[in-house]
């Protein structure tokens, strides 16, 4: 039986938008979400933006604290104290959506990749050098070509390949990919997923992967959690959820895949009705 290397407990999270002409409001981010992820798997968050996908991750990682909930990491209670969360931010690691805003457009390659070993300690600046190398040879890159260079210098794939570098580099157990190949073109978005795939299987990682497209979603993912308005509403086998989806929302998300058919272009999509 695979083990469970991470548990989400009944997690709420509440939002107060402010406004200079208007009442303020409270916005429900995350509504009682519970889910796990095992060793070794890929499970997908999927869900429109403003769905509370982001910030599900974001209070994982300790970057935002929940009004209510708890998180288990190989069920140790991970709160907010220092100790925590160097704990969880060791063992998680996060790629974000733009890799060109994710990294300092002032630093060399070499020290963005060493970046996470200095903030946790791992080494001293000689074996961090070393371990870096190595982390950019595992995302397909040549270190002694890419080192010396910055982040303008390269294509937008490859600065995701160094942002995914730097999450390998202190060899993390979880990484949370939050809509990882969006900002790419189409021609390498494959590319990308079966690196990280790759990845996921040579290292035993397990990956928590944040889209709104479950177009990639399927190719990538094992196990799905589709979220509406901050509130899970299909959690389970990736591809029965998509082959037979039981929520009206599930099924509008499905509508929304482009198919490659030109004869699409004269059907007509249903219109899909829930309880908002």
């Amino acid at each position: 039986m695979t083990d469970t290397v991470l548990r989400i407990e009944h997690l709420s999270k509440t939002f107060v938008r402010k406004s200079l002409f208007k009442k303020a409001t409270e916005v429900k981010a995350v509504d009682d979400v519970s889910f796990d992820l095992l060793e070794g798997e890929v499970l997908v968050i999927a869900g429109e933006s403003g769905s509370g996908k982001s910030t599900i991750a974001k209070i994982i990682l300790g970057a935002i604290k929940a009004d209510s909930g708890m998180i288990k990491l190989d069920n140790r209670a991970i709160s907010y104290d220092k100790e925590s969360k160097n704990i969880i931010q060791k063992s998680c690691q996060m790629i974000h959506q733009d890799p060109y805003d994710s990294i300092n457009p002032r630093m060399r390659i070499r020290d963005i990749v060493a970046e996470s070993l200095h903030i946790h300690r791992i080494g001293d600046a000689q074996s961090r050098q070393g371990l870096a190398a190595e982390a950019l040879r595992d995302v397909k890159m040549d270190p002694d070509d890419i080192m010396q260079k910055y982040p303008h210098m390269l294509s937008g794939g490859q600065r995701q390949r160094v942002v995914l570098a730097r999450a390998l580099a202190v060899k993390p157990r979880i990484i949370i990919a939050d809509e990882p190949v969006s900002m790419l073109d189409v021609s390498i978005r494959a590319e990308m997923l079966e690196l990280m795939r790759d990845l996921q299987q040579k290292r035993d990682i397990s990956f928590i992967y944040i889209t709104h497209d479950l177009a990639t979603a399927r190719h990538f993912g094992s196990r799905i959690v589709i979220l509406y308005r901050g509130a899970v509403v299909e959690y389970g086998d990736i591809n029965q959820t998509l082959d037979n989806p039981q929520h009206a929302y599930t099924q509008s998300l499905i509508s929304a895949i482009s198919e490659p058919d030109p004869s699409n272009r004269l059907r007509q999509r249903p219109v899909m009705q829930w309880d908002g």
